[in-house]
């Protein structure tokens, strides 16, 4: 699940970073950044939906908090930078594409705040129930006793 999150918000940062890039006209390359900033947004929204559905264990409720604490601060990272481009009027950066580096490094922030700390929750039942899941299959790693633990 969060892996999978991961790999699209990655691929979402990605795809803005090249349009925005080839785009030309200042106007169409500010809406780029703010329609990628509310995609974004909504894949947030989309993750916090999904964490409802984790399987119970001991750990669950904090992993949960720990999410959506990430979330929130996500969302105040998206906000920033949408104010930051609304504030610009394209006509006073003609050539934003210097922009696309920094705003890359800052949607990397994005994903990185959202990351749960599962190292933390060494419990073999919840570890367990992590590795379990189809996309956290590089999440977890089995080591020579066959108890399943988080990768740092």
């Amino acid at each position: 699940m969060l892996w999978d999150w991961q790999r699209e918000v990655g691929a979402r940062i990605n795809e803005m970073s090249e349009a925005a890039t080839a785009q030309d006209d200042p106007v169409a390359r500010q809406a780029i950044y703010l329609e990628t900033f509310a995609d974004l947004g909504d894949r947030l929204d989309d993750l916090d939906d999904t964490i409802a559905e984790l399987p119970p264990t001991a750990h669950t409720a904090a992993l949960q908090t720990e999410v959506r604490t990430g979330i929130a601060a996500a969302h105040r990272e998206l906000a920033d930078l949408a104010a930051e481009v609304e504030a610009t009027a394209p006509a006073d950066e003609p050539d934003g594409r210097r922009r696309v580096p920094s705003f890359f490094g800052e949607l990397e922030k994005v994903i990185d705040v959202v990351k749960p700390e599962i190292a933390g929750y060494e419990d073999p039942a919840f570890t367990a129930a992590f590795a379990a899941l189809p996309a956290c299959q590089f999440g977890v790693k089995d080591v020579d006793d066959g108890v399943p633990r988080a990768n740092d």
